[in-house]
């Protein structure tokens, strides 16, 4: 299988004139083209017309080259899709470099959790339980040794705050009967 082509010719190129014809043209001026995100050359140059000619604004003779015919034409090809694969880490906060032990809860949640124990799903886990017990930090702990352990996994921290907002929610609906929660 072939790379993409942003991939086979990165750097500069000269476009006009043609490399292999450069004898007899005057250089006045040289005019270097960087393409964007997410494309590459030729393709962001080109324009498809309505009889289906492809022209290049770049390279065809009618276009940039009839403007400035003194000029050499460059285009500069990098790799614009460099982030378009790269992870996620949405964490609002420091690892705890004093955290230790709960080794056993992380091990179950980390076995469960990780990207390795299925590659076809979101691992999407909740920790709950008494306030004060440590849940932020062991959620903590697990997010960045699977980052650890995978720089490819993403990560989205999302908190909840069920005293201020459901519970206060809930209870209404309920009338005056306590809820524990």
């Amino acid at each position: 299988m072939s790379a993409p082509r942003s991939r086979q010719r990165l750097g500069l190129h000269q476009i006009v004139p043609s490399p292999d014809s450069v004898a007899g043209h005057t250089t006045i001026e040289s005019i270097i083209a960087i393409h964007g995100l997410g494309t590459e050359s030729p393709r962001t140059w080109e324009f498809k017309r309505s009889e289906g000619r492809v022209v290049n604004w770049l390279a065809d003779e009618d276009m940039l080259p009839a403007t400035v015919p003194e000029a050499r034409i460059f285009t500069y090809d990098w790799n614009a899709n460099y982030f378009q694969d790269a992870p996620h880490w949405m964490v609002p906060f420091e690892r705890n470099e004093g955290f230790v032990g709960r080794e056993d809860v992380l091990r179950l949640l980390l076995d469960r959790i990780s990207p390795s124990a299925n590659k076809d799903a979101c691992q999407r886990t909740v920790i709950q339980g008494l306030g004060g017990i440590g849940k932020t930090q062991i959620a903590l702990e697990v997010a960045f040794r699977l980052r650890d352990a995978d720089p490819s996994c993403s990560v989205f921290w999302m908190t909840f705050h069920w005293r201020s907002d459901k519970r206060q929610r809930i209870c209404s609906r309920r009338g005056s009967r306590r809820l524990d929660t």
